[in-house]
């Protein structure tokens, strides 16, 4: 999976956005990482930057888009400068020159794994699948908190894996429910894989 910065708040992002927190609206703002700030440690990198300049910590979510496919929020802190200005200071993998941030008053982070947030952009058991099953994977991997030792189940962890890559291969070229699935059995992957997902 591949998602991005949308370009604009468009109306499905404001779609997701009531879901994930309602009553506030997402912003664009700039991505600029301090030295020595750590890919996908917001949290710890937001914290240093407190204790080393002030200002404060704002909780919320990243939202990311896969075009056509679906949205995402992503659980996120980013740093309020004591001039009162938002940043993002956690180095982004596409090296991204901002994030479209919605800010969540109500959340709370006590060092719990969080899952993203989706919202499917059309009506398609191809995309429906993916999102249940990422959710499945969450679920039985991100136990506790990060850093503790979790014992998984190995024998229960791949082929659940493997079903999201599936589904990935499908979605990354274009295919919908009616199409053939990639199984070659020659039936629509609705007819197909995705009664076997879902049995």
């Amino acid at each position: 999976m591949h998602t991005l910065t949308p370009n604009e708040v468009t109306r499905q992002v404001l779609r997701l956005a009531e879901r994930v927190a309602p009553g506030q609206t997402p912003k664009f703002i700039d991505n600029n990482p301090y030295p020595g700030a750590v890919p996908s440690e917001c949290f710890g990198n937001v914290e240093a930057q407190v204790e080393r300049y002030g200002g404060q910590r704002v909780l919320g979510w990243t939202i990311w888009e896969w075009p056509n496919v679906l949205m995402e929020a992503e659980f996120h802190a980013v740093w309020k400068s004591t001039e009162g200005t938002l940043l993002d200071i956690t180095p982004k993998a596409e090296e991204e020159s901002r994030i479209l941030f919605l800010p969540d008053p109500a959340a709370t982070y006590c060092g719990n794994y969080v899952d993203n947030k989706r919202l499917a952009l059309r009506d398609d058991a191809l995309i429906v699948d993916f999102i249940r099953v990422s959710e499945e994977i969450f679920r039985l991997t991100r136990i506790g908190k990060p850093g503790q030792a979790v014992h998984l189940n190995k024998g229960e962890i791949v082929p659940i894996v493997k079903r999201l890559e599936y589904l990935g291969a499908m979605l990354k070229v274009g295919a919908r429910d009616h199409d053939p699935c990639f199984c070659g059995s020659g039936k629509k992957y609705k007819k197909c894989h995705a009664l076997k997902l879902r049995s």
